[in-house]
């Protein structure tokens, strides 16, 4: 497993992974060669649920994460990508605490195919900044019109982001 997904993994009070997201957690965590021993201690990267209309999940995934109590919520909803379903998962399940998730860390969740990547960058609102280097105001983000791509930030200052719904943020980490 990749150290920044293992990190990660321990930072985080719910995992859901995407149907085809969970092949790749199970292929990343090289569970589909371990042995026996190794399947045991492969539970500290178990997603909470997977979810998705369940067309790209492999049989042998989903036996394997469902031996092991994960949660799989097949939904064939067809006006929502699986991100996005995910997404809304991560809302029903803040309704139901009584602390907000902080953060939504989306690892993977873009490349391979063109179709799936733009539709999933597609679910951008109206976002507020501060700490930026060019803030937002209410801005509407969308493709065509404000992206805010290339935006900076300096090491030291709080950013903070507000938006009137989910928000995909991508940085990038350098050393």
């Amino acid at each position: 497993m990749p150290p920044m997904l293992a990190h990660l993994f321990g930072l985080c009070s719910y995992v859901i992974c995407a149907d085809g997201g969970a092949n790749r957690l199970y292929d990343l965590c090289g569970l589909a060669h371990s042995s026996g021993e190794e399947l045991k201690t492969a539970g500290r990267h178990l997603p909470d649920a997977v979810k998705g209309d369940m067309d790209s999940i492999r049989p042998d995934v989903r036996r394997y994460y469902e031996s092991r109590g994960v949660s799989i919520i097949e939904d064939g909803s067809v006006d929502l990508n699986d991100l996005e379903k995910c997404l809304w998962q991560v809302k029903d399940m803040q309704e139901g605490r009584t602390g907000m998730f902080d953060a939504v860390c989306i690892y993977g969740g873009w490349g391979g195919r063109f179709d799936q990547s733009m539709s999933s960058l597609s679910a951008l609102f109206k976002v507020t900044t501060d700490g930026l280097r060019w803030n937002l105001n209410g801005d509407e983000l969308c493709f065509g019109k404000l992206v805010s791509s290339s935006n900076e930030y300096s090491p030291g200052i709080d950013v903070t982001v507000r938006c009137n719904n989910f928000l995909a943020w991508t940085t990038q980490i350098t050393k």
